[in-house]
């Protein structure tokens, strides 16, 4: 196995026997909500996964309790309006990119994921989910609607019913609810 850590914000570790590697965000501090500066490096590391022959399976977690919380909305905040406007937002690429990934992508959720942290988990192929794990769309709550794609890809995997409950309450799920409302593959013991 080998590792590296890409500006301390995103590790990859490379298991060559099996030709997996696993990419952990790293920002435990800001449970690992994505800012410019982590959606630029992991959409340069999934470019280069994306044509390496010697990778076969890609793994993402996060470090701490969230695998993540999607959009740092503090960066937002310190923007003007044209730079806003202007600027997609970092999980809204990596989301675009993974759901085009041309290999198997497996998600490990652990702890917290929310908003477009919840809505990227929803491009993979298969997600596991620990069961302290929760996710929920509390965009609502502040007056919004998910902007990363989840208003389209839930109705996939759930009933029309749920994806209108969780997209309009924004309360949070347990790791079990959303293995039984087919949300996630399968639920681990942590």
């Amino acid at each position: 196995m080998e590792g590296a850590r890409l500006l301390d914000i995103l590790l990859e570790e490379r298991h060559h026997p099996t030709q997996i590697v696993l990419l952990t965000l790293n920002q435990p501090e800001v449970l690992n909500a994505f800012n410019s500066k982590l959606g630029r490096v992991l959409n340069a590391n999934l470019e280069r996964q994306w044509d390496d022959p010697t990778v076969r399976v890609l793994i993402l977690a996060g470090d701490g309790d969230a695998f993540s919380i999607g959009d740092d909305v503090t960066e937002r905040h310190t923007m003007n309006q044209s730079e806003s406007v202007g600027c997609a937002s970092p999980s809204q690429k990596v989301y675009r990119k993974l759901g085009t990934f041309p290999k198997p992508s497996l998600w490990a959720i652990n702890g917290m994921v929310l908003d477009g942290g919840l809505e990227m988990t929803l491009s993979a192929d298969f997600c596991y989910a620990s069961t302290p794990a929760w996710q929920g769309f509390p965009e609502v709550s502040r007056g919004i609607s998910p902007g990363v794609g989840g208003t389209q890809t839930v109705w996939r995997f759930t009933s029309r019913e749920r994806a209108l409950e969780l997209l309009m309450t924004g309360q949070p799920i347990s790791a079990l609810e959303a293995y039984h409302d087919g949300l996630v593959n399968k639920v681990l013991e942590s």
